[in-house]
């Protein structure tokens, strides 16, 4: 009997869960593995899907799989515990697996915490994962022969050392889509995303990417062949009718890659699309010394192939505070990422940033908010965004060398004291301010206008790029600006009265500044409409300029509820 797997998330709403939903690749990739050598893998991926526990627990019952694998993030570990115990009450035959990030890095943990967690697979999964289902199926595992895999013996964690990821990751099947296809049948709106290469070439102290990828001597980063590439993009493309109002998402770490090989690869990908029939319009994320002069030829090259926006992690404007991130960049690397993106028309939806960290001194937090919001990106969740130690990464080893980690547990990645007595002060203000109740419906605020001011850049340069300007779509997408620009200011002003700490000013502030997101983001979505009646007015006809799939006004592409669309009345971001 052919052995039956079951992958799954767990799904996450608490504060800051606020960005757009995608598919879990990992379980993808590991599905289509598992398929190829005849296995049937199941994924159910309740994070996308807004599974609660209890739904979660009868899919995974219903399914009934010999092998049940959850992918555990630090804020979802506590509901995956349940879901085993409930697998596990129900069907205590059934093997319990947890995998990801945090199960490898926190393994000896989470073995011991959850009775009813049977091993953790570390580091990338798909080969551990193949070789641990040939053993079951065979009926008397070995785990001890597996690399890759710690698991329970009585009382003891036993760790086996880690496996060798795939040197090739061409090697490797395309990710099964079950998930992003039921999205799109069900019409939920969805990012579509593809993953080009693995691991990161830096060093940041607060990520442990680099660290995930080089477990069992793999390299920082790996990446697929620019053929490859290609040649999956065009598919997601032509499938799910990506467009330059939906671009695709490529969700690396670090898509442009170490120099010379980096480099070498990401122009082999430009070259390649270019001389496509079809256009493929796509987003990355990018270390900002990626953004240096002498990349220009490739990154122009880029730009004219379909990279329409990058998310570019600056994280600090203070030499002293990149260098305790880790980042192994200056300001000046910084600003100029900033100038290069605006030279070569290459979009920033949002930008990484942390504004407390623990060595962050108060001064440098006003001086921070002011140089974000020159160049528009003083969100709010750039305001409140903190440094997260999580396990596995040099921020929380060395937190816990100084005597500044205060965590208890593995899931608490902001436990700790801040060297500026006065940020630890400032820090502690907002928390009470900001109960989670709060906190999301500010990060939720921030989220939907954001979503505006980028999907009316993105028609904006459509429609340049078609040769189509008029005074009313100036004038419309000038509102737009004006809007983001109010944002940045009440942003701003917030931060402002929490630095003054009168009696009872930061709670005033509080009201005032949600008040204020609150009538900017119902505003932005109306300029975002008026944008889009604009553009209707002015093309006159179906819009094959802006969308690949060769049909639908700029309004149409608003309103059928496809992938990366807002769904509902036109215009309008949910």
């Amino acid at each position: 009997m052919t052995l039956r797997v079951a992958l799954a998330t767990v799904h996450y709403d608490g504060p800051g869960a606020v960005f757009p939903r995608t598919e879990c690749l990992g379980l993808g990739y590991l599905a289509a593995v598992l398929r190829r050598h005849g296995f049937q893998a199941i994924i159910i991926d309740a994070q996308a899907l807004e599974l609660d526990e209890a739904s979660l627990s009868r899919r995974l019952l219903n399914a009934g799989a010999g092998v049940v694998g959850i992918s555990l993030s630090h804020a979802t570990v506590d509901a995956a515990y349940r879901v085993f115990a409930a697998v596990k009450t129900r069907s205590p035959d059934t093997i319990t697996l947890a995998g990801g990030h945090h199960a490898t890095f926190a393994a000896d943990e989470v073995l011991r915490e959850c009775p009813h967690l049977d091993g953790v697979v570390r580091g990338e999964g798909e080969m551990v994962f193949l070789e641990l289902c040939r053993w079951i199926q065979g009926g008397s595992p070995d785990y001890s022969k597996i690399k890759g895999v710690w698991w329970k013996a009585g009382n003891s964690v036993i760790k086996n050392p880690d496996a060798l990821p795939v040197p090739n990751l061409d090697e490797l099947p395309p990710p099964a889509r079950d998930t992003l296809d039921a999205l799109v049948l069900d019409n939920k709106e969805a990012t579509v995303a593809l993953l080009t290469s693995r691991g990161c070439q830096g060093a940041c102290s607060f990520c442990s990417s680099a660290a995930f990828h080089r477990l069992g001597g793999g390299r920082a980063w790996r990446a697929h062949s620019p053929d490859r590439v290609v040649r999956d993009m065009l598919h997601l493309a032509r499938t799910y009718r990506l467009s330059p109002l939906r671009p695709l998402f490529v969700s690396d770490d670090d898509f442009i890659g170490p120099p010379p090989d980096g480099l070498e690869r990401a122009d082999g990908i430009a070259s390649a699309l270019l001389s496509q029939r079809d256009r493929v319009w796509f987003e990355c994320d990018a270390r900002a010394d990626a953004f240096c002069r002498s990349n220009r030829p490739v990154l122009r090259r880029l730009a004219s192939a379909g990279l329409s926006s990058a998310f570019v992690g600056l994280e600090s404007f203070s030499a002293a505070g990149l260098k305790r991130l880790g980042k192994g960049l200056s300001p000046r690397v910084n600003r100029r990422a900033i100038r290069e993106m605006d030279r070569l028309g290459i979009l920033r939806p949002a930008v990484g940033y942390i504004m407390f960290h623990p060595w962050v001194r108060a001064g440098e937090i006003m001086q921070s908010a002011r140089l974000l919001a020159r160049i528009g990106q003083l969100t709010a969740y750039s305001l409140l965004s903190q440094a997260q130690a999580f396990p596995g990464t040099p921020l929380r080893r060395r937190l816990a060398a100084e005597g500044l980690l205060r965590a208890k547990r593995h899931t608490d990645v902001t436990g700790y004291e801040f060297r500026d007595a006065s940020v630890g002060e400032l820090v502690r203000t907002l928390e009470g301010l900001l109960e989670p109740r709060w906190r999301q419906e500010v990060l939720e605020l921030d989220m939907r206008s954001g979503s505006c001011w980028y999907r009316a850049d993105l028609l904006w340069r459509a429609l340049q790029q078609a040769g189509i300007t008029t005074p009313s779509l100036a004038a419309s997408r000038g509102q737009v600006a004006e809007l983001r620009r109010r944002a940045n200011e009440a942003n701003l002003r917030f931060l402002r009265a929490l630095l003054r700490r009168g009696p009872d000013e930061p709670r005033i502030a509080l009201h005032q500044w949600w008040g204020t997101l609150y009538d900017i983001q119902e505003e932005a979505q109306l300029a975002l409409c008026r944008l889009y009646e604009a553009a209707d007015g002015a093309l006159n006809e179906p819009a094959t300029a802006l969308d690949n799939s060769g049909g639908g006004s700029a309004s149409e592409q608003t309103s059928s509820g496809g992938p990366g669309k807002p769904t509902g009345s036109r215009c309008r971001v949910s």
